[in-house]
């Protein structure tokens, strides 16, 4: 009995370290979210796509209507027919833009088709003002401002951003010095400060906007994450594994690939509950899971089913490769000592999808398997061709 005690002892001291999710807070069980990860921007791009996809038709719209005072303003013929062809088709990239929001792999292929339209609409700017015979610096310098509130306004890399409006401030100084005449040292300062000024303004702006949707976006990734994984063992819970379960038979049947399931169960985890405790027996099962998982191709998903049971689904693999891969997990749970030196088994039930089969009636299969096999003598693997 001493030698009960003392392994407890060693397993609750924990030379392995094991995390307790019964301790941990909501900003350590759930991992940060850093502004740059993909997972964010993909937010952001749901939410371009929600928020900002009709201020595509305003701006597309606007972009047209500006041509009434470019046909006022512009004295040249071929200048009038170049510059409605080059807001024609600055409005269809626009449109083009818009309906391809929802099209993006990856928010990076998102990001470079904005900027590229942003550069491009600039462009069309400069190329209007050229053409204007005496432009007014300062009204020019105001649309200038409008078109940096337009850069930030819709989600962005912050890079691409601050790249596009700084190569358009500097073209449009560049250009304005050399194309508007009798523009005196003074003006060009106090547009060049007003320009400044208002990027700044845009800047931090965009960045407090971009700070509220990280903690928004935070705040879902944390429920979501709570209502999706087994608290104790961080994998799958049911919820999560019918949505994804279902999803993987579903990509198998299309493209005609095998998908098992098995149906694992500790056998002796209640003596372990009984001889060190169930904070012990919690810590089994912690590891239980990462050895599973350990074993597991990133595609595999492994679930806590309840108490001592996990459901293991493994797409593209047939009946014999599934039980060549948990035939692996079995020797390991069985034949690696846990700490402490504790010793656990288990008996495992496999079966593969069938034309009929659902994610229902193969949790139902392999979970008779498991149950065979602990009738043969425990520590088995039962398989169903």
């Amino acid at each position: 009995m001493s030698n009960m005690k003392g392994q407890s002892e060693a397993i609750k001291s924990g030379k392995n370290h094991v995390i307790d999710p019964k301790t941990l807070t909501e900003s350590e069980a759930v991992p940060a979210i850093q502004p740059d990860s993909e997972a964010f921007y993909r937010y952001l791009h749901r939410y371009a796509l929600r928020e900002k996809g009709y201020s595509i038709f305003v701006l597309a719209a606007f972009n047209i209507l500006l041509l009434i005072p470019d046909m006022i303003l512009i004295n040249s013929i071929p200048a009038k027919i170049f510059v409605v062809l080059l807001r024609l088709l600055l409005s269809a990239g626009m449109l083009v833009f818009y309906f391809f929001l929802d099209r993006f792999g990856t928010f990076r292929i998102y990001s470079r088709a904005l900027s590229a339209l942003e550069l491009f609409g600039m462009l069309v700017f400069l190329f209007v003002l050229a053409c204007y015979p005496n432009p007014d610096f300062l009204i020019q310098t105001m649309g200038m401002i409008l078109i940096f509130i337009i850069y930030f306004m819709f989600p962005n890399h912050r890079y691409y951003v601050i790249s596009v409006s700084f190569i358009s401030a500097c073209c449009f100084i560049l250009l304005s010095s050399f194309r508007i005449q009798d523009l005196s040292p003074r003006e060009l300062i106090a547009g060049s400060s007003y320009l400044l000024i208002s990027g700044i303004l845009c800047a931090f702006g965009a960045r407090g906007a971009e700070k509220y949707r990280l903690r928004h976006f935070s705040s879902l990734e944390a429920l979501r994450s709570i209502s999706t994984t087994d608290l104790l063992t961080q994998t799958h819970n049911r919820v999560r594994l019918e949505h994804d379960g279902n999803r993987w038979i579903r990509l198998c049947r299309e493209h005609e690939k095998p998908l098992s399931l098995a149906f694992l169960d500790l056998d002796n985890l209640k003596e372990i509950n009984d001889m060190f405790g169930h904070l012990v027996g919690d810590k089994v099962l912690i590891e239980t899971a990462n050895r599973i998982g350990s074993s597991l191709t990133p595609r595999d998903i492994v679930c806590r089913w309840g108490g001592d049971e996990f459901v293991i689904l493994l797409p593209g693999l047939d009946i014999r490769s599934a039980v060549r891969m948990v035939e692996k997990i079995r020797d390991d749970l069985v034949n690696r000592p846990f700490p402490g030196g504790i010793r656990a088994s288990c008996s495992i039930g496999v079966t593969q999808m069938k034309e009929e089969s659902t994610l229902e009636t193969m949790i139902h299969i392999s979970d008779q398997l498991m149950y065979a096999a602990k009738r043969k003598g425990k520590n088995r693997i039962e398989f169903q061709l």
